[in-house]
């Protein structure tokens, strides 16, 4: 899958951009902050009635299980390929969720 901005741009980004671009090597060791905001913002998301106890309870449950899976096998974020921690959150919470 491309990067999540890709859709912007009828081209493919060079790889040279894509190696100056990407920040996972550095911002992996933020995946605990990442999951945390991420679950602040679906507790912001249900507290202004945007999600559902349902949708909110399916998120919670899944950037937990995230998390236990980075814990148990950190590798994980260095062979995915994604640009960013942010990105890989995303992507791993959209696979559990939708």
């Amino acid at each position: 899958m491309g990067a999540l901005w890709g859709g912007r741009f009828a081209g493919r980004s060079s790889d040279l951009f894509k190696r100056f671009n990407d920040s996972l090597p550095f911002d992996r060791a933020l995946w605990r902050e990442d999951l945390a905001g991420s679950a602040a913002w679906a507790s912001a998301l249900r507290r202004a009635r945007v999600l559902t106890a349902t949708e909110h309870g399916k998120i919670m449950r899944a950037l937990g299980a995230i998390g236990r899976e980075l814990e148990r096998r950190p590798e994980l974020l260095a062979r995915s390929g994604e640009e960013d921690i942010h990105s890989y959150v995303e992507r791993a919470l959209i696979a559990r969720v939708g």
